[in-house]
């Protein structure tokens, strides 16, 4: 699965929408967030770490 996959799965297993995540990664809009997850956008390494401690997996799932 790529890096975007991942996060709409453990969005979703979480029961989150993209605008909580974009909140909970900080300066992120649900745009932004949304863009991550179809791929349109790429996870940068911060947005990656952040998203490790949110969802408690590795990094590397988000890389």
């Amino acid at each position: 699965m790529s890096p975007g996959e991942n996060m709409r799965v453990y969005r979703e297993l979480y029961g989150m929408t993209c605008a909580e995540v974009g909140a909970k990664l900080g300066a992120f809009t649900r745009q932004n967030a949304s863009n991550m997850k179809n791929g349109h956008r790429p996870i940068i390494k911060a947005a990656a770490k952040l998203l490790s401690v949110l969802f408690y997996v590795s990094v590397e799932q988000f890389i």
